[in-house]
């Protein structure tokens, strides 16, 4: 019997943010937008997402007319290697 299933949404769990970062930039891609650097999205990540990607020049339009595309590429089941685990990016030095 299942007594506790718990949902990992924050890499408490499971280091997501690489895996995360490359699929907003495979959508950047495919909407012909700029890539951006690991560092970039740990600055403007945002919740809602749409907030992040507003910053990075989407607009609201765009946002809908794309909606379906956003969702099946966060929902499709990952590319195979994607989650290889991969350090992390570099950070520059302060």
């Amino acid at each position: 019997m299942i007594k506790l299933v718990a949902f990992d949404w924050n890499g408490t769990l499971l280091a997501d943010a690489v895996v995360c970062w490359k699929i907003d930039n495979d959508i950047f891609k495919h909407l012909e937008k700029p890539a951006i650097s690991f560092r970039k999205y740990q600055e403007t990540f945002d919740i809602p997402i749409s907030k992040m990607f507003l910053a990075h020049g989407f607009s609201e339009k765009e946002l809908s007319e794309h909606e379906d595309y956003i969702v099946h590429t966060f929902m499709m089941p990952m590319k195979p290697g994607l989650l290889k685990r991969e350090p992390e990016p570099e950070q520059e030095k302060f």
